[in-house]
């Protein structure tokens, strides 16, 4: 008997097709079943990397017909809530890409609808699972930086990616959705208290769907600058400044997390002749990342994790109501830029 999750994929679009379909393809514990894009030549690129899986070109087709374990749901923002409603009201465990929803109110409608349903159901905040920032989490935790004073981030991409994956044309879905959201889940997930707080950097006319830099307060206690933007060099990192010293998790640049002492001295070589020593235990994670879909292994254990909770039919984090924190934070942070002014978001 076949033991292998049933998977369907519905939207084939880049990330579908570039991240999700190699990753399943070499999952030996699921089977896709179906490919879902109204795409013509979508559909024609997913067969190519799963000829075996049913093709369809519209989602009432494939609700009819086919009987799924799971469902990876990557459409466009606009069709998320419709047809994760659709998918929860089958009684199927859905992996839904973020963002949640378009707007507020229909990620509210969904989470809703994931309460009733009751079954698995997973929003693509997949950066939690990336090593980096699970190694920063746990410093966090430990207490290994003392009183956090200060944070700082960064997520910005450039103007070519941005122009060659269509985002800077998305005129409704702006920098701090694409990118923000990603952070603004990571600090809850760092340090797990809400964002409190929210006031605009921006310089005067500057357009906030490519470029946004925040002034935010975790729980009324903890500064956080963050800078966002279609249009810079390729970062992605995340640095405390704690009692402690500090420690930044780079995304891009880094292998394991790097920790500056609080006062400088002898030790401080000792540490950095230590790290190059240490080097070779961190050629596996290296590795890792150059044969990850776009150098990113966390796609594949935040999709682990999913057909695991699948698999035992439990919830698993991030969950739909993360998905409806960041996106209440993404509508206070866009308001506090429009109005030029200090937003409490009510998480």
């Amino acid at each position: 008997m076949d033991s292998r999750l049933r998977v369907a994929l519905i939207g084939c679009g880049s990330v579908g097709r570039e991240v999700h379909l190699p990753i399943l393809k070499k999952n030996s514990k699921v089977e896709v079943v179906a490919v879902v894009d109204t795409s013509e030549a979508n559909l024609s690129a997913a067969e190519r990397f799963v000829p075996q899986a049913r093709a369809f070109d519209n989602t009432t087709d494939f609700f009819q017909e086919q009987e799924v374990d799971a469902v990876i749901l990557a459409t466009p923002p606009e069709t998320h809530a419709e047809f994760a409603k659709t998918v929860l009201a089958s009684g199927t465990p859905i992996y839904l890409e973020k963002p949640l929803a378009r707007d507020l109110a229909a990620g509210e409608d969904l989470v809703r609808c994931a309460r009733s349903a009751n079954v698995t159901a997973m929003l693509g905040f997949n950066f939690r699972f990336n090593p980096i920032f699970a190694q920063l989490q746990k410093a966090i935790a430990d207490n290994l930086i003392g009183k956090t004073q200060l944070v700082r981030t960064t997520f910005s991409i450039t103007k070519e990616h941005a122009e060659s994956s269509g985002w800077r044309s998305q005129s409704r879905n702006g920098v701090i959705m694409e990118l923000g959201s990603h952070h603004f889940d990571l600090l809850h997930y760092l340090f797990k208290r809400p964002i409190t707080t929210i006031s605009s950097s921006n310089a005067e006319n500057q357009n906030f769907l490519t470029s946004a830099t925040l002034n935010m307060l975790i729980d009324e206690q903890i500064p956080v600058q963050s800078h966002f933007s279609f249009n810079g060099s390729l970062e992605n990192r995340i640095e405390i400044f704690g009692t402690q010293g500090n420690f930044m998790a780079d995304r891009y640049r880094s292998l394991c997390l790097k920790k500056n002492a609080k006062v400088r001295s002898i030790f401080d070589f000792i540490d950095e002749v230590q790290a190059v020593i240490t080097l070779p235990r961190y050629l596996p994670r290296f590795m890792n990342r150059c044969l990850s879909p776009w150098g990113e292994p966390s796609y594949k254990l935040a999709l682990d994790a999913f057909f695991e909770a699948t698999r035992q039919g439990v919830p698993v984090k991030p969950d739909f109501e993360d998905g409806l924190s960041a996106l209440i934070l993404v509508e206070a942070a866009e308001q506090a830029i429009r109005e030029n002014t200090t937003v409490k978001p009510n998480c």
